[in-house]
């Protein structure tokens, strides 16, 4: 019988691994010192300008595509 997986168990494990690189509490000190809002880039859907004003924007360069989703598909093996 194949394996039952619960996506947002999976998700939420990898979300968390993510942030597991990311010093949460030293950025929003930053971000506090800045006088930049979290919430208010957040409600905006603006994370690129709060990152790139504390210097911490990833900048991947030009792909050639204009993607904004980042989809993950999880393949199991079917057992013999």
């Amino acid at each position: 019988m194949p394996q039952a997986f619960d996506l947002k168990v999976i998700a939420r494990q990898i979300f968390q691994q993510t942030l597991a690189g990311i010093d949460i509490a030293e950025t929003l000190a930053r971000a506090a010192a800045a006088k930049l809002d979290p919430q208010d880039f957040a409600r905006r859907s603006d994370s690129y300008n709060f990152f790139a004003a504390l210097d911490d924007a990833i900048i991947t360069g030009p792909t050639g595509n204009n993607l904004r989703d980042l989809r993950i598909l999880l393949g199991v093996p079917e057992e013999s």
